[in-house]
C-alpha cells in the first residue's frame, strides 16, 4: 500500500521493469498489489522459488498479469532509461536464499547506488573478492535488515554517503545489529533506519542527492 500510494502520488501508472532480489516473504509478499495496481513489462528473478504462500501469490499474479519474467545472472548489464543497471549476484549457488540475492549497481544521473537484498556474510565477502573497491557507491541498501550475519570489512570497500536501513519497528531479530550501525557510522556513513524515519526517497540529478524522509 505504501508503494502503490507514492506511485499515486507521482503519477506512475507502468513500471518497465521490476526486482524480486529473492523469494522470502518479506522481499516478495508485498508485490502482489503492485503487479496488479501497476502493470509492468518484466520482473527480474533470480531463478529460484519458495514453497510459502507469499510467492505463490506474487507468482500468480505475475502470471496471470502477463508479465515477463527474466531469469538474471552475475555480469548481467542493461541500459535503462540512460541507467546502467548491473548485475552483481544473483543464485550463485549458496545454500539458502539469502545468499543468493540479486545485487544491483545501478549508476543513473551520475550517483551509484548499490542495492544489496538480503546478502550475507558469504556473499559479502565474495563482493569484496570479486569486486572490490568497484563496489564504492552513494547510496547503500543495507543488506539484510542490518543483521549481524555480515561481513565486517564491507562498509570500508563501499563507503556510501548515506545507507538506507529497511528495518521494520520493534523486530523480533534485534535488526539492526548496534556492531553493524556502528561499522557503517565509521567509515562516515549516513545511516538512515526507516524504523524511525519512515519512508525514505531519494532524489538523484547530475550527480546532486537529496534525502527524503517521511517523519
Amino acid at each position: 500500500s505504501v508503494i502503490l500510494r507514492y506511485f499515486e502520488e507521482v503519477g506512475l501508472a507502468h513500471l518497465d521493469d521490476m526486482v524480486v532480489t529473492h523469494p522470502d516473504a518479506e522481499q516478495c509478499g508485498g508485490l502482489k498489489g503492485v503487479v496488479f495496481g501497476v502493470y509492468g513489462g518484466q520482473v527480474w528473478e533470480n531463478g529460484q522459488t519458495n514453497d510459502t504462500q507469499a510467492w505463490w501469490d506474487f507468482s500468480d499474479a505475475v502470471d496471470m498479469r502477463g508479465v515477463h519474467r527474466q531469469v538474471v545472472h552475475r555480469g548481467d548489464q542493461q541500459e535503462i532509461d540512460g541507467c546502467s543497471v548491473e548485475v552483481l549476484n544473483a543464485n550463485q549457488g549458496w545454500g539458502d536464499t539469502n545468499g543468493n540475492s540479486i545485487v544491483l549497481s545501478v549508476d543513473c544521473e551520475g550517483v551509484t547506488v548499490l542495492l544489496t537484498g538480503d546478502a550475507h556474510a558469504g556473499t559479502q565477502e565474495y563482493l569484496v573478492q570479486e569486486y572490490g573497491s568497484e563496489l564504492e557507491s552513494d547510496v547503500l541498501k543495507v543488506p539484510h535488515h542490518g543483521s549481524a550475519d555480515r561481513f565486517e570489512e564491507f562498509p570500508s570497500f563501499v563507503q556510501p554517503w548515506t545507507a538506507v536501513c529497511s528495518v521494520g519497528a520493534s523486530n523480533g531479530y534485534g535488526h539492526p545489529d548496534a556492531s553493524v550501525i556502528a561499522e557503517w557510522e565509521a567509515t562516515g556513513t549516513n545511516f538512515v533506519r526507516t524504523d524511525l524515519v519512515g519512508t525514505v526517497t531519494i532524489h538523484a540529478q547530475a550527480g546532486e542527492l537529496v534525502i527524503e524522509t517521511e517523519y
